[in-house]
């Protein structure tokens, strides 16, 4: 079977649904067996529908880029992905086993200079909505999609409000 047939064939995880306001929506997923590769399922409304000229259509994402084609994805597969500086920090921070993932990175906000907590006009701001905390959240989702990690839930004990068992996004480098 060809790599097209095993993409076309391969189950795929849903990783995000973006609203595109008057614009429509999308929904993004993950090709199980090709971490490089992703794609968009994109429903065109209201001013993108007269440009797109059609109401549907699925764009491929290669490393997370946008690419001509399936076959220009599977193409580009023989390249290695290029890592940033800021990824290259990033990725060696993050270990081969399983690790909480919000931990891991205010870790590494912590460790790259923004602070647990930074006070901002008399009150405490945790480091979620620290400019560092989002740069690090960004080199997480781009290493993601280049492959280099891969995430997974997990059960950490307790219920959650609807009486499910609760569950915390854990990341590990691919090996």
């Amino acid at each position: 079977m060809s790599i097209r047939d095993q993409i076309l064939k391969a189950e795929a995880t849903m990783r995000a649904h973006h609203n595109r306001g008057v614009n429509g929506y999308a929904y993004s997923f993950n090709v199980v067996g090709f971490p490089r590769i992703a794609f968009m399922d994109i429903r065109h409304d209201g001013p993108a529908l007269k440009k797109a000229r059609k109401i549907q259509e699925r764009v491929w994402l290669l490393d997370g880029v946008q690419v001509e084609s399936l076959d220009a994805a599977i193409a580009g597969l023989a390249s290695t992905p290029a890592l940033t500086d800021e990824e290259r920090d990033v990725l060696a921070f993050i270990p081969l086993d399983w690790t909480d993932s919000h931990n891991l990175r205010d870790q590494i906000t912590c460790q790259r200079g923004g602070a647990a907590e930074i006070e901002d006009g008399g009150a405490m701001i945790h480091c979620e909505r620290h400019p560092i905390r989002s740069s690090v959240s960004k080199a997480f989702h781009f290493l993601r999609d280049k492959g280099f990690i891969e995430y997974q839930l997990q059960e950490v004990g307790g219920l959650n409000f609807l009486g499910e068992p609760k569950t915390r996004s854990f990341v590990r480098r691919r090996a």
